[in-house]
This record gives structure tokens, sequence and C-alpha cells, in this order.
């Protein structure tokens, strides 16, 4: 029950960073962030939304790589939050989830 609710949220705060990767190309703010990505940084909101995906897959897949992947996600994800801290300041507590389990667990 624990890995499920785990994998969502890891799910879910990749959708969230592919929404702001999908705020850098639209027309307008429709996506609700605070501030638009800037344009050169959009691809990297993309592939760290794709790297917490392919975490929540191998975790309900039950694949050995999922810790290494998971670590990758949260760091890129949270430098990214950084940049953006003023939009994006709230995913530093799911990126301290994510490493907090993989202390745990380690």
């Amino acid at each position: 029950m624990l890995l499920f609710l785990f994998a969502a949220m890891v799910l879910c705060h990749g959708v969230i960073h592919i929404v702001g990767f999908a705020n850098t190309f639209g027309e307008d703010n429709s996506t609700g962030l605070i501030k638009p990505v800037p344009g050169h940084q959009g691809w990297l909101w993309l592939l760290a939304g794709l790297l917490l995906l392919v975490t929540a897959l191998l975790l309900l897949l039950h694949g050995r790589q999922w810790h290494l992947v998971a670590f990758i996600a949260a760091l890129f994800s949270q430098l990214l939050i950084i940049l953006n801290w003023k939009a994006a300041k709230w995913g530093t507590i799911i990126n301290i989830i994510i490493l907090a389990v993989l202390l745990f667990i380690s």
C-alpha cells in the first residue's frame, strides 16, 4: 500500500514537471504557474518529469534501478526548483520525501 502511495506521489510530481514544460511553449499561462518557465529550461523540466515518471514505473514494476533513477530525478528536480523558486518552491517537500525514502530503505 505504501509503495503505491509513494509511486503515486512521484508520478504526480513528474506530471507537475511536465506541466512546467507545457507552460514554456503554451500560448497563455493556463497551467496556473505563477511565473512562466524560461524557454531554455522547458526541455529540462520535461526531462525531470520523465525521470520521475520512470521512477514511478520502476517502483511499480519492482525494477532494480529505481533507487538510482529516483536519486538523479530528485536532485535534478530540485535544481530546477531552485532556479524557479517563486513558482516551484513547494516541490522541495516532495524531493525531500523522495530522498528520505531512499535513505530509509538503503
